[in-house]
């Protein structure tokens, strides 16, 4: 998806077929359950979330599946719980067929919020 440079989330997912518009807004809805104070923006074309300055996730509308980043040490870490997922360095792809694995990404969230709250940095 090719998402204008100064579009908003709205725009975004609006411009989405209509049977990804549920899912990313779930998404959107999580992040904003776990970290209220997120700062939702686009950056480099997709949906974008910060804490306290920093990244916390974001997610993309890929072309057979929506992927969600949050962070290459909590991707690392948990390979064996994503097992069946496709994954890559900061992220992994949500099945489109398969309902969020809400619980997961919630923890993931919260993993990530504490890094950044303690200055973890990625190696």
């Amino acid at each position: 998806m090719d998402c204008k440079k100064n579009a908003s989330v709205d725009e975004y997912i609006a411009e989405a077929p209509a049977e990804r518009q549920e899912m990313m807004q779930a998404v959107r809805q999580l992040i904003f359950e776990t970290a209220p104070e997120a700062e939702e923006a686009i950056g480099q074309r997709m949906p974008s979330y910060k804490i306290y300055g920093k990244q916390l996730a974001y997610f993309v509308n890929g072309k057979n599946h929506i992927g969600f980043f949050v962070d290459s040490k909590i991707i690392a870490g948990n390979q064996a719980r994503l097992k069946g997922y496709v994954t890559c360095n900061s992220g992994f792809q949500l099945k489109l067929d398969e309902p969020l694995p809400l619980d997961l990404m919630r923890e993931f969230l919260v993993l990530k919020i504490e890094m950044i709250k303690s200055g973890t940095k990625k190696k």
